[in-house]
């Protein structure tokens, strides 16, 4: 892009300065990945299914919405994505004060008490050609989503109040959003929004052969007792894997650092109470099997939406 001019980059924030006219703007670096994340990562077969039905949504040049609880690997979902695709992801993150300017350049304080332009992850992204996922969508007013509308329809342009400049999004730009679905009641999303943002994949708790899976691949020195008796101890209940590592490995932790030595599962089950309440875990949702139906169902209703729109072909204008 022509107006554009990159002047050089800020090495201590790792931030890359942009010219337009006379306006400077800082464009932030990707989102980075833990080093093991390859070596932690499990695909179960259901994360393998949902990461085909988001490549398909994007070789269809759809903006796809992952919905689920809280914890359950939406946004890693995303980073496997990237990974797959050779790109980087960049994650912006909405709130209740998010307004519509920030949506693409915003205005942040420095270390000498002044302020400067500062791009957004979404018009980072769409400008480099890269990944963006809006995370917590459901969190954010209407009115500042209404800024994403000529984004995500054929338009695919971006406006910058501040910098007083509407960019074309590279042809590469490919973007998702992530909404909890337990944080999302009563903060019903704008329609126009809703229907730029199809297909609907729903992420939800894993079941506890993958939990399990999950745990040893994450914790590679919690001995399968301690992952035995954890899975025996919450049976019927749900838990995200985020929430389920540090719970197992916080009551690892609090027995390494004890001085009993002797072990057994009725012991192990007393660790992990503690390490709830250390934690301020509330007791899991328990979750009978009338829930299970309604989980059941509702994957199945969103996997259903996905064929009808696959199968109807149809872009949103």
């Amino acid at each position: 892009m022509e107006y554009l001019e990159i002047i050089g980059d800020d090495k201590f924030l790792n931030y890359e300065c942009i010219k337009i006219d006379d306006k400077v703007a800082k464009l932030p670096p990707p989102d980075e990945l833990d080093e093991d994340f390859d070596e932690t990562f499990v695909e179960t077969g259901r994360e393998k299914e949902i990461i085909d039905q988001a490549l398909a949504a994007w070789r269809a040049n759809y903006h796809f919405v992952l919905k689920g609880p809280s914890g359950v690997g939406k946004t890693t979902i995303v980073f496997r994505l990237g990974r797959l695709l050779k790109k980087d992801v960049y994650i912006f993150n909405g709130s209740d004060s998010t307004q519509a300017d920030e949506i693409a350049c915003g205005v942040a304080p420095t270390n000498d008490h002044n302020f400067e332009l500062r791009a957004s992850e979404i018009f980072t992204a769409a400008l480099r050609g890269q990944i963006c996922c809006f995370d917590d969508l459901q969190k954010c007013p209407g009115k500042s989503l209404a800024r994403l509308n000529s984004l995500l329809d054929r338009r695919r342009s971006l406006y910058a109040a501040l910098l007083n400049v509407r960019i074309k999004a590279h042809k590469e730009f490919l973007s998702c959003a992530a909404i909890n679905e337990d944080e999302s009641l009563g903060n019903e999303l704008p329609k126009d929004l809703v229907d730029r943002l199809l297909p609907a994949i729903y992420v939800g708790y894993p079941c506890h052969k993958d939990l399990e899976k999950i745990l040893i691949k994450n914790l590679p020195e919690v001995e399968n007792m301690w992952i035995e008796a954890f899975l025996e101890k919450y049976r019927d209940q749900k838990f995200s894997p985020r929430i389920a590592i540090k719970l197992l490995g916080y009551a690892n932790t609090l027995y390494n650092n004890g001085i009993c030595r002797k072990i057994d599962r009725g012991k192990i089950k007393e660790y992990l109470s503690k390490a709830e309440q250390g934690m301020s875990i509330s007791k899991p949702s328990q979750q009978p099997d009338h829930k299970e139906d309604e989980i059941k169902k509702k994957k199945e209703r969103y996997d259903e939406d996905f064929l009808l729109f696959a199968q109807k072909g149809e872009t949103v204008h």
